[in-house]
């Protein structure tokens, strides 16, 4: 599928996305437009993926981020898929708030084939320092994975999970990120 602007595919999907406005809210019913992609013998996470990066329906982006999630969340993505989820989330957080992170977190926590994404994003989170909430968001993909049961956290990563809690200024928030890196460590 070409990215860029106009073409057949984003067309169709901007429609199904119009035609599943839920007046007087103005939100998009996102699973009535997954089920008609599917419904249709369409690839619905190529033709998110494309949505995300046609300049010319722009304004749609979130939809298809929050498309990919629903995708995730229902064990849909391969991992392939996740980064590009992940890629979706690191370039709309700046404009919608870091709390997409934690919802694509969440979603991709949930399937074996794409828990393991997670890992080289806390990996990343630990070696870029970036964006500013890094740190939470790195401890909150270890929870999630902890809590789902999906992927098992590497020794070494647990280990420099340990050692980044202690990093943490705040008393409070230290004995919180000391508490989910020890449940990693205990975990292995």
């Amino acid at each position: 599928m070409i990215f860029g602007g106009g073409d057949m595919a984003s067309d169709y999907l901007v429609a199904l996305l119009k035609n599943q406005v839920v007046a007087p809210h103005g939100v998009v019913n996102v699973r009535a437009v997954l089920d008609e992609l599917t419904r249709q013998h369409r690839d619905p996470t190529a033709e998110l993926v494309a949505l995300f990066h046609d300049p010319q329906v722009h304004e749609w982006r979130y939809y298809a981020l929050v498309g990919l999630r629903a995708l995730a969340a229902q064990g849909r993505l391969t991992a392939q898929d996740a980064r590009a989820l992940l890629a979706m989330t690191d370039a709309m957080a700046p404009y919608a708030g870091v709390d997409e992170y934690y919802k694509s977190i969440s979603a991709l926590a949930v399937s074996p084939q794409t828990a393991p994404v997670l890992l080289d994003f806390i990996w990343e989170r630990l070696a870029r320092k970036t964006p500013e909430d890094w740190r939470w968001l790195a401890f909150a993909a270890v929870g999630a994975l902890l809590d789902q049961g999906t992927a098992k956290i590497p020794q070494d990563l647990a280990k420099a999970l340990r050692d980044e809690a202690s990093n943490e200024l705040d008393r409070h928030r230290r004995v919180q990120l000391e508490e989910t890196a020890d449940a990693a460590l205990k975990a292995n």
